[in-house]
């Protein structure tokens, strides 16, 4: 039989329950519209797209002489292995969200191939994206702080390999670590809203059980007092 002192003490937890509910209701906006939920394959290739053009306009700003201007004319100067190496990195962020470890050699080895090349700076974005992906979607941790510390040598050594290229520590660690520290951020935060939303449920589904228990007890209140 439900009392009034079981009531009050039940009382608290359902308000907080209910609270906590709402806290969900105006958070799922947020999470579920985002284009990047919504369509990740679609959203992943205009991704992919916008870091090749980026990167392209990058690479060719850096070989323009002083005082020279930016143009579609010297976009074009620009050689067949600098749009595709840029084009099969970029593109390998495609899968960026299922494979992040792959896409991130593989993006790391395009670097590689890019310094041997000699074609100078101006490529690193897709490997910002790629190690952003990794503290993002990666679950295994050890793996992706190895994946950051391959980020930055393969930065390094691709300066050293690239005369023409500035050997940069700041730039190598701006390209890696912060990005792989946003990407880490994110998840954690979604874990824990995910873990709120659990939590939620289950206060829910508490509060409905002891709902149903009160309304049971109360109908063998009611029959045993009418026999």
């Amino acid at each position: 039989m439900t009392t009034v002192h079981d009531q009050r003490e039940a009382a608290p937890e359902s308000q907080s329950g209910s609270a906590l509910l709402e806290w969900f209701d105006r958070g799922d906006p947020r999470l579920v519209r985002g284009p990047f939920t919504r369509w990740p394959r679609t959203t992943d290739a205009a991704l992919a797209v916008i870091v090749f053009g980026l990167m392209l306009v990058s690479v060719t700003v850096s070989e323009l002489a002083d005082g020279e201007d930016f143009t579609a004319a010297a976009v074009g100067d620009r050689g067949a292995g600098v749009f595709v190496l840029l084009a099969v990195a970029a593109g390998a962020l495609w899968w960026r969200r299922s494979s992040p470890l792959v896409v991130t050699a593989f993006v790391l080895a395009v670097m590689v191939v890019w310094a041997v090349a000699g074609y100078g700076d101006g490529h690193e974005l897709a490997l910002a994206v790629a190690i952003y992906s990794v503290g993002r979607y990666c679950t295994d941790h050890r793996q992706s702080l190895i994946a950051v510390a391959a980020a930055f040598a393969v930065s390094v050594l691709g300066s050293i390999i690239d005369t023409s290229q500035r050997v940069d520590v700041w730039p190598a660690i701006l390209f890696t670590a912060l990005p792989w520290y946003v990407g880490r951020r994110v998840r954690n935060r979604g874990d824990y809203v995910a873990l709120l939303r659990e939590r939620g449920e289950r206060l829910e589904a508490e509060q409905q059980a002891r709902a149903q228990a009160a309304v049971v007890a109360e109908r063998a209140r009611i029959a045993r007092e009418l026999h």
